[in-house]
């Protein structure tokens, strides 16, 4: 891995290995803080597509090298684990399309 120098203390790896790790990391982020945002203002239940996300959000619960994306994740847990219904879409697009058109 090499490491370039950007100012006194501060060194930044190039390796892409690296950077695809921060930006995996950047979207775990933004999903937990989108699903915690999204879980705490709404007025309706959760879609199920969300607990597709639980195993994400459960393994980096107790990231110790992103504390960050610890917390975020553990913050979407409390407000999933919080939903009073999980709502369910049972129309299928067919009939709707067919009702506009």
């Amino acid at each position: 891995m090499e490491l370039i120098f950007s100012g006194l203390f501060a060194m930044v790896p190039t390796d892409p290995e690296y950077e695809k790790r921060q930006s995996a990391i950047r979207l775990a982020q933004t999903v937990a803080k989108f699903l915690s945002g999204t879980l705490m203002r709404a007025f309706y239940g959760v879609k199920r597509e969300a607990f597709d996300l639980l195993p994400v959000l459960c393994m980096n619960e107790s990231n110790e090298f992103e504390p960050h994306l610890a917390s975020d994740c553990t913050y979407a847990l409390a407000c999933l684990s919080q939903v009073d219904y999980v709502f369910v879409c049972t129309l299928k697009p067919e009939p709707i399309f067919a009702t506009i058109i």
